[in-house]
C-alpha cells in the first residue's frame, strides 16, 4: 500500500475533506452528487475510519452501485444504493503542484 507525505497545503485540504466543510457547499470537488456518479469514476470510500481507492460501476443506475476497491482479493463490488454511496465515499481530487 503506498503512503503518502503530507506537506502544509494538502493537511489543510485533506482535514477540509475529512469534515465535510458545510460553507464549501456543494459545490466541493471532493463531494459526490448523483450526477457525477458513472462507470470508472474514482472514489474513496470509508471503512472503520480508513478511506479505501476504488473505482464505480454502476450495477442498476441510478439506484444501485458497485466499488471495486484496488488491491481487494477477488475484485468482486461493494454494493451499495445511492444514498450509501454519496454519504460513505468522496471523489478523488489530486492537487496539482503550485509552481
Amino acid at each position: 500500500m503506498k503512503s503518502f507525505q503530507l506537506n502544509e497545503l494538502n493537511r489543510f485540504l485533506l482535514l477540509k475533506f475529512i469534515r465535510r466543510d458545510p460553507e464549501d457547499g456543494p459545490k466541493s470537488l471532493w463531494l459526490l452528487t448523483q450526477d457525477l456518479l458513472q462507470d470508472g469514476l474514482r472514489v474513496l470510500i470509508s471503512e472503520e475510519g480508513l478511506f479505501h481507492g476504488g473505482s464505480v460501476s454502476g450495477i442498476r443506475p441510478p439506484d444501485i452501485y458497485g466499488v471495486v476497491v484496488d488491491g481487494e482479493r477477488g475484485s468482486r463490488p461493494r454494493i451499495l444504493s445511492t444514498e450509501e454511496l454519496l454519504h460513505e465515499a468522496v471523489s478523488v481530487v489530486r492537487v496539482l503542484p503550485y509552481a
